[in-house]
């Protein structure tokens, strides 16, 4: 799917909701590119984002990762599987960041399998990398005119860009609910014909974290990873 991208001044990103609760603050404590990342992270960053201002936009991929296997992934599946966007399809889940705890690494693990889906998959002319801070924020400005707003005034509550709970894998609690949802299983989960982004399995992001993890978004749109 494309997401547009017309204004330079709104392609950044922003402080957003954690668990249902406003996280002002959290954008200050992250950084992208990650400061003290991997040798080339600095010039990806600054080849995505000039791309995505020279064309006004970016593609995503409709449903979040999946794989084409009938059986479900477990812990230490490691990155055997190939990387899938279609519909009824298990996640790509248990996946580290790479192949290790360093943050500096990328390889073994999902910033690598990012890289080499556009290669494996003959896209011609074509980057594909692992969504960064700074996108995602854009896919959610896009489904949510609101989303900008950076003292939360016209985020919706109820909406999965406050708090994802109740949707996807997870209850109204916002425990996971036993099960575990195919890609795009949902139609009441998508906006704009974009699946998964609400009660989803939490997704890696480019975004560091305190200088020592990384971000990932999903169930409750922003915490954490180490």
């Amino acid at each position: 799917m494309w997401v547009p991208v017309e204004v330079d001044g709104d392609f950044k990103r922003y402080d957003g909701y954690y668990d249902g609760n406003f996280n002002e603050g959290f954008v200050a404590s992250c950084a992208e590119p990650y400061e003290d990342g991997y040798a080339n992270e600095e010039s990806e960053y600054n080849a995505m984002r000039a791309s995505v201002l020279e064309y006004n936009g970016f593609y995503v991929g409709r449903y979040e990762a999946g794989i084409t296997s009938t059986s479900e992934r477990t812990e230490g599946s490691g990155i055997t599987d190939d990387v899938v966007v279609k519909q009824g399809k298990n996640v790509y889940n248990w996946i580290g960041w790479s192949n290790s705890d360093d943050m500096k690494v990328e390889t073994g693990g999902a910033v690598q399998k990012s890289k080499e889906f556009a290669i494996v998959n003959n896209y011609t002319s074509v980057t594909s990398t692992l969504i960064y801070g700074v996108q995602w924020d854009a896919i959610m400005q896009f489904i949510d005119s609101g989303y900008k707003n950076e003292d939360g005034t016209l985020y919706e509550k109820n909406s999965f860009v406050a708090n994802s709970t109740g949707k996807g894998n997870y209850d109204e609690t916002g425990s996971w609910n036993g099960t575990l949802a195919s890609t795009g299983s949902n139609s009441e989960y998508a906006v704009k014909n974009i699946y998964d982004l609400a009660g989803n399995v939490e997704e890696w992001t480019m975004e560091s974290c305190y200088a020592v993890g990384r971000v990932y978004r999903g169930r409750l749109l922003r915490q954490c990873g180490f």
